[in-house]
């Protein structure tokens, strides 16, 4: 019995999306879907197969400093630096 049949879609964070976008269509053939820049937080929707999605999300070197407020617990790390760009 398969743990799972796929996966939807998978989010994740990097600090460069033009080159990971680049990646994926050159390596695996994949599909922008989407690419929205949203105030100061950027993401796209890459698609890699039939009902899988990447859902990778942009965010600056500088907003994720070690040294940086950590998030309420109520916000997403995501969500809280989008807010403090």
């Amino acid at each position: 019995m398969a743990l799972l049949n796929d996966i939807h879609h998978l989010t994740f964070i990097t600090a460069d999306l033009d080159r990971l976008i680049a990646f994926y269509e050159r390596v695996f053939g994949a599909q922008v879907t989407l690419d929205l820049e949203e105030e100061c937080l950027r993401h796209a929707f890459i698609k890699v197969g039939p009902h899988t999605v990447l859902h990778p999300f942009q965010v600056s070197l500088r907003h994720s400093s070690l040294h940086a407020p950590r998030p309420p617990s109520r916000y997403s790390k995501v969500s809280w630096e989008a807010g403090h760009c």
